[in-house]
């Protein structure tokens, strides 16, 4: 398949970024080497010379690079997102405090909110993506009473307030699932609620230039199985996992240490989607997954490192670490006026590949073993990704991750794929990678190595790649096929993300197994507690 070759303009963030018209990021041709040098013939292999077979490869990565969906910068979130935001934590306080007035009872505004975590926190978010929130308690002792009522408690006020909602209980944890959120809608909501509240008013946004102003209606919901509808906007709620939110805030810092940092796991994120790699439900990775291992190839394969080891930063500093979550450290280096100013950056620290490159060498690690793999290439039976640790690979053996085990709720506990959360350690964020789960992303891995290794540009024409049989390859980040039909899912399963839960059958095959995405995404496994996240003076 061809892949049109097209003309960079220069960008300031970087020097190793460019943006073409439509705002992607691509990166140079680079030294000494010139599109008009390749040979004539199709069937010429312009990867014989390793003094260009290198270059060439870098120019195909930065070339894909160019379709990486970037928003803008890390902190421009969509304005209806936070405008929905505002409206349902407004909405959520005033139940609760109603509920509790109801029995006697008086909490204070500040005892409950609603935080944003996962991907519209961190910056690692594909088009399209949910907003995700976290219902906290601040451990006030009043509310700690009327806790386990506040699931239905919310999810009536928001029917009441017009939104289209649904409690999901079978799920591990409840969630509350908002669907089909359309700009119509919101405005109409915002208008009303301002009235209320002044200070739910967003100059800019989306909301505020919609023409409509009717009352909403059932009518104006977008279907929830019609997610391209324009302006329809999904929001999950969750009620257990603060980890979540540490999580989120490790991952935004190392995405605030340099702009590739995102645009590395962006493009990962989407491949794996594309590829069909990053469903726990159908026992694959899940996106928070990925985004580990790019940040351990960024932080420890990648030379010079790009991004520093923010939690030995954290401890380095000879600081006592007193935040934790059930006697889980969570300090980490993140001040946010450091981390943009760079003010890590020391002789170590001066990567100046292109995004290009840096996925060049991330599908070359992953994808392959021995000599001509960075650092040897990553061993899928042996090592497990620590990005806490210093050199960020640790043994199976000395984690004791050698055999399934089932923990103590009879969950089952794979170790095929070793990825530690950073935090909470003795959590694989692959437990749910089944073996025909690790053989497909080991599969697919392999894959992207070939067509990067057998890439040839043509002039005229673009970039194209060979099968064995002479035939042209299919795109990078074409589509996989469809899974097969026979496997089943179990609805009655599953959680407010559409994927299974810790429930689901133990698979024999590609049976779906258990382990929601936003579980494995953000450690969800954890209880209430006081909120304290860690941050750097």
């Amino acid at each position: 398949m061809h892949v049109p070759v097209t003309k960079p303009m220069a960008r300031e963030a970087h020097p190793s970024l460019q943006i073409e018209r439509h705002g992607n990021l691509r990166g140079p041709a680079g030294p000494g080497y010139s599109y008009t040098h390749a040979p004539k013939t199709r069937f010429g292999n312009q990867q014989s010379n390793p003094a260009r077979r290198k270059q060439i490869q870098t120019n195909y990565m930065d070339c894909l690079a160019a379709r990486i969906p970037l928003h803008g910068p890390l902190d421009d979130r969509s304005k209806d997102k936070e405008t929905l935001q505002a409206l349902l934590a407004r909405i959520s306080r005033e139940a609760v405090k109603q509920h509790a007035r109801d029995h006697g009872l008086e909490i204070p505004d500040e005892a409950v909110s609603l935080q944003c975590f996962g991907s519209s926190r961190n910056g690692f978010s594909l088009p399209g993506a949910d907003l995700d929130l976290l219902f906290t308690v601040h451990m006030d002792p009043t509310i700690a009473k009327l806790e386990e009522e506040c699931p239905r408690i919310l999810q009536d006020a928001f029917e009441l307030a017009g939104f289209q909602s649904s409690l999901i209980t079978k799920a591990r944890v409840p969630i509350i699932k908002i669907c089909g959120i359309t700009t119509q809608l919101l405005h109409s909501l915002k208008s009303k609620s301002q009235k209320e509240d002044p200070s739910l008013g967003c100059a800019n946004s989306a909301v505020d230039q919609d023409p409509y102003s009717s009352p909403h209606s059932p009518a104006q919901f977008a279907s929830d199985h019609d997610p391209a509808t324009p302006g329809a906007m999904q929001c999950d709620i969750n009620f257990s996992g603060h980890l979540a939110l540490y999580n989120t805030e490790l991952l935004r810092s190392y995405a605030l240490c340099d702009e590739r940092v995102r645009a590395v796991g962006i493009f990962v994120k989407m491949w794996a989607k594309a590829r069909k790699i990053n469903t726990p439900y159908y026992g694959t990775l899940c996106s928070y997954g990925y985004i580990l291992m790019v940040i351990h190839y960024l932080m420890n394969i990648a030379y010079p490192p790009l991004v520093p080891n923010l939690q030995l930063m954290y401890h380095s500093s000879d600081r006592r670490d007193t935040t934790s979550i059930n006697q889980h450290g969570l300090g980490f280096f993140s001040n946010e006026a450091k981390l943009k100013g760079k003010a890590w950056i020391g002789p170590r620290y001066v990567n100046q590949q292109s995004v290009g490159e840096l996925l060049r060498g991330f599908f070359a690690y992953y994808g392959s073993r021995g000599t001509y793999a960075p650092r040897g290439g990553f061993d899928w039976v042996r090592d497990v990704i620590s990005i806490r640790t210093l050199g960020g690979l640790l043994s199976k053996d000395e984690k004791g991750w050698t055999a399934a085990q089932t923990d103590e709720s009879g969950h089952r506990l794979r170790f095929l794929l070793g990825v530690e959360d950073p935090f909470e350690h003795h959590h694989n964020v692959g437990r749910t990678v089944t073996l025909n789960g690790v053989k497909k992303i080991r599969a697919e891995f392999q894959r992207a190595q070939r067509i990067i290794n057998r890439i040839q540009e043509i002039p005229g024409a673009g970039w194209e790649w060979r099968n064995d049989d002479g035939s042209i390859g299919e795109d990078f980040l074409a589509g996989a096929q469809e899974r097969s039909p026979n496997v089943q899912r179990l609805p009655e399963d599953r959680d407010g993300d559409g994927k299974a839960t810790e429930l689901a059958p133990e698979p024999t095959t590609d049976t779906p197994v258990g382990g929601s995405e936003k579980d494995q995404d953000c450690g969800l496994s954890l209880g209430l507690g006081q909120l304290n996240l860690s941050t750097d003076p």
